[in-house]
């Protein structure tokens, strides 16, 4: 059914660059000659990776950093037909920015007017970082990791500092490139998130842009182009400028090397170049976002003395690590992780649960991947991975953006409280737990994948009063995973919503006392922005029941075995290789569902919009795991 709403922000069309903003002024979509400018767009709810930012610098090398662009920034911004002005205000100072586009070449200028409206004089300086991807935005949103990871990014040195060139050296038949640079003068700069990240109120966060940058070189998987300008004085009552450029060229065949400083002149000689008039003025009362202010839930850790009531008897395979255990798996075969190895790897821990027993492939099956770092259902999809999605997936695995899936807020007295990252969590092949202990509080999260085809995420109190929950899940049924500024058409009834898509229909049915609503819950100020998100307010324990009619039915394959699988034999031995061989038994079970997910659904944590398959992965994988399985019959009425 078609949406009738659209999210708020604003479209520019200037020259050969095409942009969306949302109405804080963050880039939902920057694309420059049929190239997307930036990998993680932005949204109502929260900023993307990238963005614009003022320091108010320390002697001791920190700063107060206040971004200008984004939820909770107090900007505003207004478009017309040579660019964008984005306007606010907070604290100590006042800002105006322009974006203005090139209308002769493929180049653009940030352009920053900042007012110091404080009492004393404040030593400030600027930074612009750039997620820039210079591919197709339709390739990108395949997966962002796969194209960071062919990015070449390298300091220039020029006569306004140093200036970061971008090349994409994906196989193809270009190689773009883009020169990033200060139009006055940079001194600082980085070229990767991970350089960055840190935490701050118990959530991965930008927390670098405090500091100063590390001017090194770093070519990892998220991407991100820092430039610092040089500071400035700015005494109260004046307004400081300063600005930045981005020069686009179609086709870079060689490597990048010094001659290539020549195109900062070229882009500063652009008439966009010199800066406009701008009076800051001021800006609104921020409407914050949920996503940008709760803090995490902060969580005490269990001992396996606390977990022995909930785990059952026995463990095996116990991994230590800094802060203590890190993972121990049950007799009853329950893998276990603590916080603590959350936070101490790089990796994120990720799981894909798929409902029903069928050995064969069908369309009638979920599939669902949670994440330990509170995602509890994310890229919900029946049938195959390309098809249509119920909720949206975890894009960036550092967490720099959780506005995805389904995200759930806690209030036990001390106002919303995101669960994140929870004290244990518990893993079966078609079932995960998170475990959230506090002082006065055990709260209990299990997402299953039962025999019939519907997932299932309940929330029970263990210890404690029950916490008031705010259940936050964003609908993907409109496309692009739930960046479509549209929302789909939801019924309410009786308990459950229906979602509506082009191809059908999906449902999220509660049971327990829960008020259902749109997106307005997730704003301080408890007004819609349109987005296609369904939330509902639990005065305590709740159960989700998630079940899909989206495939069309004349593209609807039904399983042609539908008996659960023997199991794999137990392995057991006595003598010196007795401890080898039960961390064997331990794990070959894992190894069976991950090949079952990659045969039926596949998919992965990073590469999830499923693979190139060739022949070793769509005949001899299955064939060798359904022999493995003693699953004969499925094997033969399997088409590989």
């Amino acid at each position: 059914m078609a949406a009738s709403r659209k999210a708020p922000g604003v479209r520019l069309d200037v020259g050969r660059l095409s942009a969306e903003l949302t109405s804080t002024g963050a880039l939902r979509r920057f694309d420059l000659d049929g190239l997307s400018l930036l990998q993680y767009p932005a949204s109502e709810l929260e900023p993307g990776v990238g963005g614009l930012w003022v320091r108010r610098l320390r002697p001791d090398g920190t700063a107060d950093l206040q971004p200008l662009t984004g939820p909770g920034s107090g900007s505003s911004v207004l478009a017309d037909a040579t660019g964008a002005t984005i306007t606010g205000g907070a604290g100590w100072l006042d800002w105006a920015v322009r974006l203005a586009p090139s209308t002769t070449d493929t180049a653009w200028f940030w352009h920053l007017a900042i007012r110091n409206v404080g009492p004393e004089p404040v030593i400030l300086d600027a930074v612009w970082a750039s997620d820039v991807a210079l591919a197709p935005y339709a390739g990108v949103r395949i997966n962002e990791y796969y194209v960071a990871q062919y990015l070449d990014l390298t300091p220039v040195e020029t006569p306004q500092g140093v200036a970061l060139a971008v090349r994409q050296n994906m196989p193809g038949e270009r190689q773009p490139w883009a020169l990033l640079g200060s139009t006055a003068s940079c001194v600082g700069w980085s070229t990767d998130a991970l350089q960055l990240v840190g935490i701050s109120a118990g959530l991965p966060a930008l927390v670098g842009l405090s500091r100063g940058l590390p001017c090194a070189r770093l070519q990892h998987e998220h991407t991100l182009a820092v430039l610092a300008s040089a500071p400035a004085t700015v005494a109260p009552g004046a307004t400081w400028t300063t600005g930045f450029y981005g020069i686009l060229r179609a086709d870079h065949p060689e490597a990048t090397g010094p001659t290539d400083a020549g195109l900062a002149a070229v882009a500063l000689a652009l008439p966009e170049a010199s800066a406009p008039t701008m009076s800051p003025s001021g800006g609104h009362a921020p409407s914050a976002s949920l996503f940008t202010t709760a803090r995490a839930l902060e969580v005490r850790d269990l001992s396996l003395t606390d977990l022995a009531p909930i785990a059952g008897p026995g463990t095996r395979l116990l991994e230590e690590g800094e802060g203590g255990w890190w993972s121990f798996v049950s007799d009853a075969g329950e893998a276990f992780t603590s916080g603590h190895k959350e936070r101490h790897v790089l990796r994120p821990h990720g799981h894909v649960l798929r409902t029903g027993a069928a050995l064969t492939p069908s369309t009638d099956a979920l599939t669902s991947t949670v994440h330990l770092a509170g995602l509890f259902a994310s890229q919900v999809t029946q049938g195959h991975v390309a098809r249509v999605n119920l909720l949206s997936g975890r894009r960036t695995y550092l967490g720099l953006q959780r506005a995805h899936g389904l995200r759930v807020f806690a209030d036990a007295g001390e106002g919303w409280r995101l669960l994140d990252v929870p004290s244990v969590w518990g893993l079966l092949p078609g079932r995960a737990r998170w475990l959230y202990a506090t002082e006065d509080l055990l709260l209990e999260v299990i997402a299953d994948a039962g025999p019939g085809n519907a997932l299932t995420v309940t929330f029970r109190t263990l210890r404690g009063t029950p916490p008031r929950l705010l259940v936050a899940a964003h609908l993907a049924t409109g496309g692009d995973d739930g960046e479509v500024p549209e929302i789909p058409e939801v019924t309410l009834a009786d308990g459950a919503a229906t979602v509506h898509a082009a191809t059908g229909s999906a449902r999220i049915a509660w049971a327990g006392d829960a008020t259902a609503s749109d997106d307005s819950p997730l704003f301080s100020d408890d007004t819609s922005r349109d987005l296609p998100w369904l939330t509902l307010d639990a005065p305590g324990d709740l159960t989700l029941t998630l079940t899909a009619d989206l495939v069309p039915a004349a593209e609807t394959v039904e399983a042609s075995d539908t008996r659960p699988p023997a199991g794999l034999p137990r392995l057991r031995v006595e003598g010196p290789l007795a401890a080898e061989i039960e961390a064997l038994d331990a794990t070959l079970p894992w190894f069976a569902q991950n090949a079952l997910i990659h045969f039926l659904s596949p998919r992965g944590l990073e590469q999830y919009t499923g693979g190139g398959w060739g022949t070793r992965d769509v005949s001899q994988g299955p064939v060798g795991l359904l022999i493995a399985l003693d699953a004969t019959d499925a094997l033969r009425g399997t088409s590989c």
